[in-house]
């Protein structure tokens, strides 16, 4: 039996501004129980059939009931190997992998061969930093997108308070900041001052009709050059919580002075090959 609580942030997931792409799928399903697997096998089956990996099998959600122990049943090469995405009974982290896969399922897809490989590469004592930084934006990462090179280069250079209050309308008009990574969605269950995203930034125009399609075909075109985020010193780390409308807060000037929270980081910040923009 889930605990009300829970199902009240599932409920109030709908209005939060931060999850705004995964609200399609929210949207079909109950507010009133935990989405079980077979619910979101046949979402997959029903609304999001294209939901491949990158070798064209179809996806499909299977509970993870004890800890793999066998390297082609583990988390990634299952996913690649076989289409099956693991899931624990009730649990956030998942929940949100599996929708972050039928809303993104290109850049899924992607992450997933290249982390397949990275394993690999391992095993034959290759250690990958393209692969480890790809898991951090699996896990933690976050999409910004803007034509404007000023406002990208505020980000750029941590210059938080002027981005986030002084430019506060422009910001809401001329960026747009998407969530990717499914630890971080969980994290803004509870959104504590210090979260932090790894921030891949692109210079594209924020996008209204078909979003999510457009969204998915321009990250995963961007992952696919071998020469973006080639190490986790790729990413420019993002105050999430400073964005606008993002948190209670944010409507104080104050808040944005809390020089622990929004860092100023590395100053001037370029990004060089491999990097970030």
């Amino acid at each position: 039996m889930i605990e009300e609580p829970i199902l009240k942030k599932l409920r109030l997931l709908k209005s939060r501004p931060w999850c705004d792409p995964l609200s399609d799928v929210f949207g079909k399903l109950d507010d009133n129980q935990w989405p079980s697997i077979s619910k979101l096998n046949s979402l997959l089956e029903e609304k999001y059939p294209r939901v491949v990996n990158s070798q064209g099998d179809r996806i499909k959600f299977v509970p993870q009931v004890t800890h793999p122990t066998s390297f082609e049943d583990s988390f990634e090469p299952r996913a690649f190997v076989k289409g099956e995405v693991l899931i624990r009974p009730e649990n956030w982290h998942d929940l949100f992998n599996a929708i972050v896969w039928m809303t993104f399922p290109k850049t899924k897809a992607i992450i997933n061969e290249q982390q397949y490989i990275a394993l690999m590469n391992k095993i034959n004592d290759k250690r990958s930093p393209r692969g480890d930084a790809l898991t951090l934006f699996d896990e933690d990462g976050i999409i910004v997108f803007s034509r404007s090179v000023k406002l990208l280069n505020l980000i750029r250079n941590f210059q938080w308070k002027e981005l986030f209050w002084g430019y506060r309308d422009v910001v809401k008009r001329d960026m747009c900041f998407v969530i990717f990574g499914h630890a971080l969605y969980e994290k803004m269950l509870s959104p504590r001052v210090g979260i932090t995203g790894k921030g891949v930034l692109i210079t594209a125009p924020v996008c209204e009709t078909n979003q999510n399609i457009t969204i998915d075909n321009t990250a995963s075109f961007y992952l696919k050059n071998p020469e973006k985020l080639t190490n986790g010193k790729a990413f420019c780390p993002i105050p999430i919580l400073g964005i606008p409308s993002w948190h209670e807060d944010g409507n104080q000037e104050m808040f944005y002075n809390n020089q622990n929270y929004f860092r100023s980081g590395r100053n001037m910040f370029r990004p060089s090959k491999g990097q970030a923009g």
